[in-house]
């Protein structure tokens, strides 16, 4: 079972330059001594000098997660360094979240029986980077996310099949008092037709009554790796 973890880190007022370089350093460190590839995202928040940044790492399963992140870098002593040195940018600690990858296969959607589509989720690292990733969080009422997500991925083939992107659907960690909320991811470097698709959803999903806890939160990111870092946030000089 994948599971991705995010990691948001909320950038001091005009740090978020230096912010962004040493992600991606410490982004670097991790692809260069394990198999895994943080993948380093930012958005800014006008109009205050100040942005998050946003780290979403893959694994294949919680299990890999334990040994190279909570058993392995958690013991690297230059990874350490790099995030003492973070601390002096940051205005607050950074804030992770565990979601779980879910395909039409899994058990608890109990959907296999209802659809002869293949599963559509891709190995871990399989599909090219993309400029931009929006994420879009759904609070699914409780009792109803087997049902929304019957939903979700019947958009997502609608979604694939006019913009060739393919989602990918995660589901927040399982609680006791409910199964957990949704977040679907969608990269890509050009989609015209992505914002028409989103917001004909958003209608669909008003119209349950009662599915959904309130309106989807849409967030759009862009992607930084060193060569973004020449030009990213440079209009007004470095800030």
């Amino acid at each position: 079972m994948r599971v991705r973890v995010t990691r948001t880190i909320k950038a001091q007022p005009t740090r978020l330059d230096e912010l962004l370089a040493l992600t991606v350093r410490t982004a670097e460190h991790v692809a260069e001594h394990t198999d895994i590839r943080p993948d380093v995202f930012a958005v800014r928040h006008a109009p205050k000098e100040a942005g998050d940044v946003k780290v979403f790492t893959d694994f294949d399963s919680l299990a890999q997660y334990e040994e190279l992140f909570l058993a392995g870098l958690l013991s690297d002593a230059q990874y350490l360094d790099l995030a003492e040195e973070a601390a002096q940018l940051v205005r607050q600690e950074p804030r992770d979240e565990l979601l779980v990858l879910l395909d039409r296969d899994d058990f608890f959607l109990n959907y296999k029986d209802q659809t002869s589509q293949e599963p559509t989720a891709s190995p871990r690292g399989s599909q090219p980077l993309r400029r931009y990733r929006l994420m879009r969080h759904v609070d699914v009422s409780t009792g109803r996310l087997r049902e929304y997500m019957k939903r979700a991925f019947e958009f997502a083939d609608r979604f694939q099949e006019v913009t060739s992107i393919q989602p990918e659907i995660f589901c927040t960690r399982f609680a006791a008092e409910r199964i957990g909320c949704s977040q679907v991811f969608y990269d890509y470097d050009d989609a015209p037709m992505s914002g028409p698709l989103l917001l004909g959803q958003e209608r669909e999903l008003a119209d349950a009554t009662g599915l959904l806890e309130r309106p989807p939160i849409d967030e759009l990111y862009q992607r930084i790796g060193r060569e973004e870092l020449e030009v990213a946030f440079r209009t007004g000089g470095s800030r």
